[in-house]
């Protein structure tokens, strides 16, 4: 604060989070614009999706249909013997032994294991249940056909391969002990004697590619006859289970050496029938041989690609409601960042706070001008917002508040070309004898020299059309001219 009682200090701009919500409500019919904008890009969006997808589908249903008109294969065109189609048939049943065993070797955990560093491991119960063993040997043996099973063996492995493969990595035997005295109902020694399993031990054997993968497998096979082992505790008398081996050790096996061998010279064998069988035919019947027989592999891949496309485009229909949200986001994104660009970049005084932080000078009066040629929903915004902050003073008010200052005469400075703001001033002068109405002082030499005649002024900030510049061009000019400012009167346009 110096000599003439105001200060003037740059400070930052801050932004009013209340003011400009309302600024952006009161900007109500460009949202409505703008949802309507987002409706029909939303609308234009969905349509030109919806017309490539039939586009799409009426390409693979002309794709189809010509693929039916194909020229049938005519066998009568072609001159062949009936050895030489003996061999094509044989050779096409070769290749598909080709293909099937060549499936089997790079999908077969047998084919990945090192015969000098398999690892196997053993679980073994010894199981009784009077006349029942034998019965429940066979359930026990069962559980490997299992397909939950299998499925979860595959995972405890951790090893690459379908849940099929896992089958050639376990296998259960049973060792019994008969009693062949029960049922002897002959008397003749000679004659046959029936064998019933009194006792016996179940044995299941897994191989893997480590230690770790042989024990976790083993821990799924054991929760597995618990399981079952329950069931046969409820349901047959006299039964008891009890586990008398579980190990797991590195192996050298060369069984699994030999079976390699077996199925890559398998292999090899069909590869060379095939080969030998198709060299020997000549062009034309490579020809009848691929049109027939080779034909029926591209045939049956040509029919799953149509159908897969088509499963396709069922599943992911084109929708509407979808396309209509995203361009009304888009739409009313864009309208927000508009609107608040052009709020944050407007270089008015919006509120009465920043003009009192702007100029640091007491607020005598604040006056809120309602137009009266708003609508109902532009009425219920300036009512909400009135009871956001507060409440506005009238006219008579602020002539108690300049007639009971000090001052004995002031002028009271509205900005030129604010025509409605100088109409509610002058109804203030009116009614106040010490005011005199003046324009502010760095416009014109005669509202200077009245200012300075008089000595005090009263400064009139209209929200909104009052622009920053020229509020802070006034402060310097009355600073420099020893005009004294004794406080600001704020009319808010609302």
């Amino acid at each position: 604060m110096d000599e003439q009682r105001y200060g003037y200090y740059e400070d930052d701009m801050e932004i009013d989070l209340i003011d400009m919500m309302f600024y952006l409500l009161k900007r109500w019919r460009g949202l409505a614009i703008a949802i309507v904008l987002g409706l029909l890009l939303g609308l234009g969006i969905y349509a030109v999706k919806d017309h490539q997808q039939k586009a799409l589908q009426a390409d693979g249903l002309v794709a189809s249909e010509s693929a039916d008109k194909e020229e049938a294969f005519d066998e009568s065109a072609y001159d062949i013997s009936d050895d030489v189609e003996v061999n094509m048939e044989l050779a096409y049943q070769y290749r598909q032994l080709y293909r099937k065993q060549l499936e089997y070797n790079q999908k077969s955990v047998i084919m990945q294991l090192d015969p000098n560093a398999v690892y196997a491991g053993e679980l073994k119960y010894y199981l009784t249940a009077g006349y029942d063993t034998g019965l429940v040997s066979v359930l026990y043996q069962s559980i490997l056909s299992d397909t939950d099973l299998l499925k979860e063996l595959q995972a405890a492995s951790g090893l690459d391969c379908d849940v099929p493969y896992i089958k050639e990595l376990i296998d259960s035997g049973v060792s019994k002990e008969n009693d062949s005295d029960i049922n002897n109902l002959v008397s003749d020694i000679t004659d046959s004697v029936a064998s019933v399993t009194k006792n016996a031990f179940i044995s299941y054997n897994v191989v893997s590619t480590s230690r770790e993968s042989c024990e976790k497998m083993i821990q799924v096979l054991r929760e597995k006859v618990q399981e079952l082992d329950v069931q046969c505790q409820e349901t047959y008398p006299g039964y008891s289970a009890v586990e008398v081996a579980d190990a797991v050790r590195k192996v050298t096996d060369n069984s699994y050496l030999n079976l390699q061998k077996t199925n890559i010279d398998q292999l090899n064998t069909y590869l060379t029938n095939v080969q030998k069988l198709e060299n020997a035919l000549s062009d034309t019947e490579k020809e009848y041989y691929c049109k027939k027989y080779l034909a029926r592999e591209y045939k049956a891949q040509d029919e799953e690609e149509p159908s897969s496309t088509t499963a396709t485009l069922e599943i992911e229909p084109v929708s509407k409601v979808k396309w209509i949200l995203i361009g009304l986001f888009l739409c009313i994104c864009i309208w927000g960042i508009y609107e608040s660009c052009k709020y944050l970049f407007d270089g008015s005084v919006k509120t009465t706070n920043e003009a009192q932080r702007l100029t640091h000078l007491p607020v005598l009066g604040c006056y809120q001008n309602l137009s009266s040629e708003k609508n109902g929903l532009d009425r219920l915004l300036n009512c909400l917002r009135t009871k956001a902050g507060r409440k506005g003073d009238s006219l008579s008010y602020m002539k108690a508040v300049v007639t009971s200052m000090e001052e004995s005469a002031s002028v009271l400075s509205v900005e030129s070309g604010l025509s409605e703001t100088r109409k509610i001033m002058d109804e203030l002068v009116s009614m106040c004898q010490i005011l005199q109405s003046s324009d502010y002082v760095c416009e014109n030499e005669t509202a200077l020299m009245t200012a300075k005649k008089v000595g005090s002024e009263i400064l009139v900030v209209s929200t909104g059309k009052t622009k920053r510049v020229d509020l802070e061009r006034e402060l310097e000019v009355c600073r420099l001219q020893g005009v004294k400012i004794i406080g600001l009167i704020i009319v808010e346009n609302l």
